[in-house]
This record gives structure tokens, sequence and C-alpha cells, in this order.
């Protein structure tokens, strides 16, 4: 019979012979009891909770289930070990463990030969540094624990801190005994921010926690890198959920906010976390704060910040963009047009969403893509889109927005490999999720429609004269003329020394322009590149010249 299996029989055992309202000194003793317990708090397994700090902080509410009264009562008891042992650090934290056939044991390994497992030093040194770091980071004395246990908490979790009833008595850490070291040096990392953030509330003091272990280990695979994954995948129900298999998940939110506005405004949202105001008020004024923007503004950052991972990761954004996974998409939309009434996941306060469409045109030059939207009008919408080029360069276009929650956006089609529309609800929570439509299409002749574009040498020394009509313009600001020598390589030239007026509209205009600096003997290629008000090019067709050399 494997370990986990029987745990899993001597903990029914251990309920069925607890009886329907055992006490707490009835759970506390057994290491199956107490795994069981684990088991209750954390919410099943696989556990949606590996870190039980958060819900044995967090009041119940009555009338809480009895079982669940129970879990809580047996951890918060002081664990008792089969053939304990005690190991106390010069720190002065007293490390209690097992070893031998104990379900808590933990590996018995000195190679020093002092009397201390090696696993045991290894975590001094881990809390140690981790302490001092984190004392940097808050700008707070250095947290240590007064005690850490190693016990067995059952499969799946990580373990928990609890403080005793006196604050001067301190703080105690229990760490999974059956977690592997380098989970478990993570844990302890995990476990000592959650002293040093004691008073925070429950659901962001996991996710400094969260923060804390990445920030110290990078993200690795283990419960920091699920808890990451979870809320990119669950963005579209709001960085303030009242859910706790999300909040370690926030964790994104400080990673954005240091790399961001600076290591130098942590304290700061730290100490306001301990407050009872609204958490988007606390967000609303770190921001502000640090950077002199609105929380909306710096919300529609984050919201790129959590799209470009995985596989759009431009080597500028959350460090370890790369090792996540591609954004969770509402919907991938492959074909214009499109049109979409209220069928993606509703958003809720503070979420976030993306839709991607691929237009899959074979010629895309003189042409528009066209996006609408329209958000339910009881939410407070924000929305851009994200273009994405065939050589991966990416540009962001704000999506206007009227009182109405309707807005649309057109952007030349030329190069765009596809586009990624971001949508956010920065409504308050009361309102609840709100759902939102959306279409998108072809443009034809956007920003321009040429009726001709030729490239004429007018002989030796005179330069190319280049001429052009167009048959429409439309939100055109005006042209750049692009050259490439077609020998030799080199870069593209403009060859205008500021863009040259667009003047047209529905009905067809002629424009010249003489290139000067054409050398003769060479082969160019020209390109005619229009400009739109929003800054965005669309390039022509290429068309080529020899000038003679005489």
């Amino acid at each position: 019979m494997s370990r986990t299996t029987l745990w899993r029989v001597l903990a029914v055992g251990a309920m069925v012979v607890a009886g329907p309202s055992p006490s707490s000194a009835q759970l506390a003793p057994g290491p199956a009891s107490r795994a069981q317990a684990a088991a209750v708090l954390s919410g099943g397994v696989p556990a949606p909770y590996p870190c039980l700090t958060p819900r044995l902080e967090t009041p119940l509410v009555a009338p809480a289930p009895a079982a669940l009264r129970r879990a809580v009562l047996a951890l918060r008891e002081d664990p008792i070990l089969e053939g304990e042992r005690r190991w106390r650090s010069a720190r002065g934290t007293l490390y209690r463990y097992a070893l031998g056939r104990s379900f808590d044991a933990i590996p018995p390994a000195d190679r020093d030969a002092n009397g201390a497992p090696d696993l045991l030093e290894s975590l001094e040194a881990t809390l140690a540094g981790a302490g001092q770091w984190l004392a940097s980071k808050l700008g707070i004395p250095s947290p240590q624990p007064r005690e850490v246990v190693l016990a067995d908490l059952g499969p799946e979790i990580q373990g928990y801190t609890i403080a005793a009833p006196e604050p001067a008595a301190g703080f105690r850490i229990v760490l999974n005994a059956q977690l592997p070291a380098g989970e478990l040096r993570h844990g302890a990392v995990h476990q000592l921010a959650h002293i040093a953030v004691s008073g925070v509330r429950a659901d962001w003091a996991e996710a400094l926690a969260t923060w804390s272990e990445i920030s110290w280990y990078g993200l690795e695979a283990g419960s920091a890198a699920t808890a990451v994954r979870a809320r990119l995948a669950r963005l579209r129900e709001g960085l303030m959920a009242d859910d706790l298999r999300l909040a370690a998940g926030n964790a994104l939110w400080l990673v954005f906010f240091e790399e961001t506005y600076g290591a130098e405004n942590l304290p700061w949202l730290a100490k306001a976390l301990r407050g009872s105001e609204p958490v988007r008020e606390i967000l609303e004024r770190a921001v502000q704060q640090a950077s002199g923007q609105t929380l909306a503004e710096a919300f529609r950052d984050f919201h790129l910040w959590c799209v470009l991972t995985g596989p759009y990761d431009d080597g500028r954004h959350f460090p370890f963009a790369s090792l996540l996974p591609e954004p969770n998409f509402a919907s991938t939309v492959r074909g214009l047009p499109e049109l979409s009434v209220q069928s993606e996941p509703a958003v809720g306060s503070w979420g976030a969403t993306q839709i991607r469409l691929d237009p899959q045109l074979q010629d895309l030059n003189e042409t528009g893509l066209t996006v609408l939207f329209e958000g339910d009008m009881q939410a407070s919408w924000a929305a851009d889109l994200l273009l994405v080029y065939e050589d991966r360069t990416l540009q962001r276009v704000a999506l206007e927005l009227g009182e109405d929650a309707r807005g649309q956006a057109t952007v030349p089609a030329g190069r765009l490999q596809e586009v990624l529309l971001l949508v956010r609800n920065l409504a308050p929570p009361e309102f609840g999720p709100r759902r939102y439509s959306w279409s998108a299409f072809v443009e034809p002749g956007f920003p321009f429609r040429l009726a001709s574009f030729e490239a004429r040498p007018l002989g030796a020394g005179e330069g190319v004269l280049l001429e052009w009509e167009t048959l429409q313009e439309r939100d055109l600001l005006g042209f750049n003329i692009v050259r490439y020598r077609d020998e030799g390589g080199g870069m593209p030239v403009r060859v205008n020394p500021v863009w040259i007026p667009a003047v047209g509209d529905e009905s067809p205009m002629a424009y010249t322009y003489l290139d000067a600096d054409a050398e003769p003997g060479v082969r160019y290629t020209y390109r005619l590149e229009g400009i739109t008000q929003r800054g965005l090019t669309s390039s022509s067709d290429p068309v080529r010249v020899f000038v003679p050399e005489r």
C-alpha cells in the first residue's frame, strides 16, 4: 500500500473514530487527523489552497460547517509529532521534527555530523537570507519565526503560519515534511513573508507571500507558478475578486507594480493594505503616489503585461513571461467579417479579457481592419487594439469609447499578422460581471486607394520623379516615400525630410515629388507610405526604376 493511499485510509478512519463533534484535542495528536484537517481546510485534493495561512486567518462566518470549524481548531493546536526531536538555531529559532519511521519524518542526512539534519540547516539559511531581503524590500524589521515545525500535512499542502495568542510569543511556521527539499525552501520563504506582512488582509497577504516566493526564487514549477497561471487564465474575474483561489496569483500585480514604479513604493503599499479601506482605493493611491497615473491607466498597462506572455513575450515586461502560457483568449477568430453579441464570458469588476482576430487576407495593402465594440452600459469599459505585425513587433491603439460604451477603430491591415482586442471592466464590484459585443470587418481602400504610382528617371544627375494619384483618402495625415537599393542591400531611406500633406478625400487627387538624391547607375525600389491620424502606416505595392548614368 502506497504512503498516499495509507494516509487516506487513516484519515477516513480518524474521522470515523472522532464522531460527529470531536474537540480540537481529539484531532490534533495523530498525523492522519492533522492531514485530514489540512485537506478539509484546503478545499480538497488536489488542493486549491496549498498555503493554509489565509484560511486560518479568515474568521469563520456562522453557520460554518462543523468539519471546517474542527479543522481550523485542529491546525491551530500545538502539533504533536511522533518521536519528536528539537534543534535550536544560532538565531534562536526552534526546529521541531521527527526521524525514522514516523509519518512526520524528514531525511536524516547530517553530513557535518553536528547533530542537526542538513535539511534544517538549509531551511535556517534560507529563512535568515530571505528575512533580511524582506526587511530591505518592505522597510520592516527582519521577520523571524519563534519555531518551525515539520509535520505531515498530506498531499499538495505547502504549509501555514500561526501567530501565538500573545503577540510577544511570536509565530509558528508549520511546513509539510513530505515535500521535496526545494519545495520546502519555497514554502519557508512564503510563510516567512506571511510573518513579515502580518496584519495585511488575508487575500493580499497571500499575494504578497507569493510575490516574495517568486522574487526570491524566480518563477519555477510549484505552487507559485500554478497560482500565477490560474490568475492569468481567470483575469476576467477581476483584480479585486473575493476568491482565495485567485489571491495568490495577484502577486502578478505586485511584480508589475515593483517593475514599473520601483521597489521603493512597496513599503507604503504593504502598510496601506493593513488598513480597512477598499482595496481599489488603496491601489489607486499607491499608483498616484508612485507615478501620478490613475489606477485605470496602470491597469491598462498591467493588462498588456498579462497578454505579452509565452509566444507573445517581447522581453520587456514580466521577467518570467517566457515561462508562462500564451494568453487565455475569450475567442479566436480566423477570417473576417465576424460578429459576437454578448457571447463571450462576462467580465467582472477590474477584470480583463482578450479576443484574437486573424484576418487571413491575401493582399493587405490599401486595406484596413475595423473593430467595433459595445459594452453593457451598467459597467465602465476600456478597450485597446494590440496590433501584431509579421515581424512580431507590437503597437497598441486605444479604442475610444463614448458615454454609450460604444466605439470603433480602423487600422491599416498591411503587414498585420493578427489583432488582439483587449477589454477591461472598471466598474465597482457592486455592478457585478457584465457582457459586451464586438464586430470586425475588412475596410477596402483604407487609408488610401491608389489609381497609379510611378517612378520616372529624369536623366543623369537629375533624380527620379515620383507621381501618384489617389482615388480616395480616409483618416490620412500625409505620405512618406521610402527608397531601397536593389543591389547591395542597405536600410530603407525616407526620401522626404518631412511628411507630404494629404489633401484628398473621396475624390481623386494627384501628387508629385522629386527625389533629387537618387544616384545614377543604381536600381531602386520605391514604396509610398500613408500615415494615419493615429500615426499608423500603410504601404503601397512597390515600383522599381533604374537611374541611367547618362
